[in-house]
C-alpha cells in the first residue's frame, strides 16, 4: 500500500484490546490506530510478514467484537500496521461508527467509505 493511499483513510487512535491468529499461532495485543481500510497494533508476540492475520478487536464487554482479516505492510518493532483484506458487513458498521464518533466531517467518513468499496470492487475484478 502507497503512503498516499494510507493517507485517504482519516486514522484516529483508539484503545482496545485485541486477538491476532496467525495459522496455529495465537497472540494478544492492543489497538492503537484504527482506519477504515486497517489498524496499527502492538503485539505481545513476533508476527509473520508474510501470512495474513485473523484479527478480533474487542471493543467492550458490552460490545461484539470487530472481526477481519488482515495484511501485514509494516513493522517496527512489537507495532504492526495491518491492511484490511476482508471485513464482514457488521463489523465494518461497527468500525465505521467509531470511527464516525471521532471525526468531525461525517462526510469524510462516507467519502471514504465510497472510496473504499470502489477500491475493494477495482482489486477484485483486476
Amino acid at each position: 500500500m502507497s503512503e498516499q493511499e494510507r493517507r485517504n483513510f482519516s486514522r484516529i487512535e483508539y484503545n482496545a484490546k485485541v486477538l491476532i491468529e496467525q495459522g496455529e499461532h495465537k497472540s494478544v495485543g492492543s489497538v492503537i490506530e484504527l482506519s477504515l481500510n486497517g489498524v496499527l497494533i502492538d503485539a505481545k508476540s513476533k508476527l509473520d510478514q508474510s501470512q495474513p492475520v485473523d484479527v478480533q478487536i474487542i471493543i467492550d464487554e458490552f460490545s461484539p467484537a470487530i472481526h477481519l482479516k488482515a495484511e501485514i505492510v509494516h513493522h517496527q518493532d512489537q507495532q504492526y500496521g495491518l491492511r484490511t483484506l476482508e471485513i464482514d458487513i457488521d463489523s465494518m458498521l461497527q468500525l465505521r461508527t467509531i470511527i464516525g464518533m471521532h471525526n468531525d466531517d461525517p462526510d469524510e467518513i462516507h467519502r471514504e467509505s465510497d472510496a473504499l468499496w470502489k477500491t475493494k470492487v477495482e482489486e477484485k475484478n483486476s
